[in-house]
C-alpha cells in the first residue's frame, strides 16, 4: 500500500483490508476496484495498485508450480486457516 493516512498506518489499513474478507486472498483478489476505494483512506491508485498485485501472483503460479495461498495470519493475531502442506 505504501502509506497510511494521517490517523491510519499502511500497516492497520492493510490489516482492516484483510480482515473484511477474514484473511481470505481468493476473497481480496475477487474485490473490484470500487470495493477496495471503499476503505477510508485507499484511493483509485493504492486500489489498482492492490488489484494488479493479486492479478500477478494469479498469472505466476501455474509459471512457478505453487499452491496459491488462500489465506493469510493477519498481524492482529487473528488466525486465519494456513494453506495445507
Amino acid at each position: 500500500i505504501g502509506s497510511g493516512t494521517p490517523n491510519e498506518t499502511a500497516v492497520a489499513l492493510a490489516e482492516r483490508i484483510l480482515e473484511s474478507v477474514d484473511g481470505n486472498l481468493i476473497a481480496l483478489s475477487k474485490m473490484d476496484l470500487k470495493s477496495l476505494c471503499k476503505f477510508s483512506g485507499m484511493g483509485v491508485a493504492k486500489s489498482s495498485a492492490i488489484l494488479a498485485a493479486m492479478e500477478l501472483a494469479k498469472r505466476m503460479y501455474p509459471i512457478l508450480n505453487v499452491k496459491p495461498v488462500k489465506t493469510l495470519r493477519i498481524a492482529s493475531g487473528a488466525y486465519v486457516q494456513a494453506p495445507s502442506r
